[in-house]
């Protein structure tokens, strides 16, 4: 269904919208815009952001190509962790490992 980096294939753009989002539906259980939330979240994630700070800016760390603004990067990073950005570091690092095993074991050579 994809190309990489979650670009749709050439023979998925024949189908209708209404078709393929019964198609991400069914092969993944979620939208397209699903999948490219938890893409994006990623991607902040795995940054080498110094969040041990009392109090971390993480503004410097939102790329303007993925998240238009911080309030963007919280409702999305909400969405999909359950967790403000600033709770998430807080949070156990069981929680943080268990998010982020899909991006390290992602095969980069593809």
């Amino acid at each position: 269904m994809f190309s990489s980096g979650l670009e749709e294939s050439a023979w998925l753009v024949n189908f209708s919208p209404r078709h393929r989002r019964r198609l991400y539906k069914m092969a993944f259980g979620m939208s397209r815009k699903q999948l490219q939330n938890i893409r994006n979240v990623q991607s902040f994630l795995e940054q080498a952001c110094d969040f041990g700070a009392h109090s971390p800016r993480i503004i410097q760390h939102v790329n303007p190509d993925v998240f238009y603004d911080q309030p963007h990067l919280n409702r999305i990073f909400k969405k999909v962790t359950g967790f403000a950005p600033v709770e998430y570091f807080e949070a156990s690092s069981i929680l943080q490992d268990n998010l982020m095993s899909a991006s390290y074991n992602e095969n980069k050579n593809r």
